[in-house]
């Protein structure tokens, strides 16, 4: 859905509850060059991130930038399908009415909102990204008044699995990602390289103790015994030589790998046109 074919991009927008960040990378790194905290009046209204992308980017960027957008600003969703929905036009409506049960009282209906489906024929769950149309053309406004180029908007859980690919990590088995958002964390068990059971509420934590115990919760709420299955905690800040690694848990560090991207919302994006 939504072919990524343009040239990688090498600068990023990372847009969470507390801050936007502007990162940039090579092909192996990605480096924190500047931040900017949004006001505490902003709340979720799409239009005042207009001035925190201004004060970001004070002249036109050298080069086009992804934005990756935490769930506060674009939610996601699993859901169970079972087998009697075998495709995709089948699974869109049931995710768009799970979204109008969990945000029909958002500023925008999801009834309108742009969906991205993670799913395969077949498959038990389906994950779902919903965009509200303000979102999307605040960022078409943004580009246009400041001349960035947007070489896409992704859901930055999505990024993150594909730039660590746990799987290939596991050798074939499930296992856990926990995923770092500004104001929470998500919490994704992983089955032949789909996702099976997701919490996106799961409380802030670095400590990998308390990282482990909300993996065994969310386990038990499956009914999964977790005790055997891989842990893998990204982050975006380098972890201390200190910190806990086991058997089964160890820390990705996101900044150190190098992202494939696709699935974006960017070719329904008009071009920027500088000023």
């Amino acid at each position: 859905m939504w072919p990524f074919d343009r040239p990688l991009t090498t600068e990023y927008l990372r847009v969470g509850r507390h801050s936007a960040e502007r990162w940039v990378g090579s092909s192996s790194t990605l480096s924190r060059v500047d931040g900017c905290a949004l006001p505490a009046t902003i709340g979720l209204d799409a239009d005042g991130l207009m001035p925190v992308i201004r004060a970001l980017y004070p002249t036109q960027p050298k080069m086009a930038v992804v934005v990756l957008l935490e769930s506060v600003w674009l939610p996601l969703l699993l859901a169970e399908v079972g087998t009697a929905l075998w495709s995709r036009a089948q699974v869109e409506p049931f995710l768009r009415h799970r979204f109008n049960a969990l945000h029909g009282d958002s500023n925008s209906s999801p009834s309108s909102w742009a969906l991205r489906v993670d799913y395969r024929p077949g498959e038990r769950c389906a994950l779902g990204y919903g965009m509200p149309p303000r979102l999307k053309q605040s960022f078409v406004d943004a580009g246009n008044a400041v001349g960035i180029q947007w070489a896409g908007l992704l859901p930055a859980f999505a990024w993150g699995r594909q730039r660590l690919k746990p799987t290939r990590l596991w050798h074939g088995q499930s296992g856990w990602l926990v995923w770092p958002e500004q104001d929470r964390l998500l919490v994704a068990r992983i089955a032949s390289d789909s996702v099976v059971a997701l919490n996106t509420g799961v409380a802030f934590s670095e400590d990998a103790v308390q990282i482990e115990r909300a993996v065994e919760v969310e386990g038990i709420r499956c009914g999964v015994i977790t005790a055997t299955e891989p842990v893998i905690a990204a982050t975006w800040s380098p972890v201390p030589i200190s910190a806990t690694s086991t058997h089964r848990f160890g820390w990705a560090l996101i900044t150190g790998h190098a992202p494939a991207l696709a699935n974006s919302w960017v070719d329904s994006l008009p071009a920027s046109v500088p000023p």
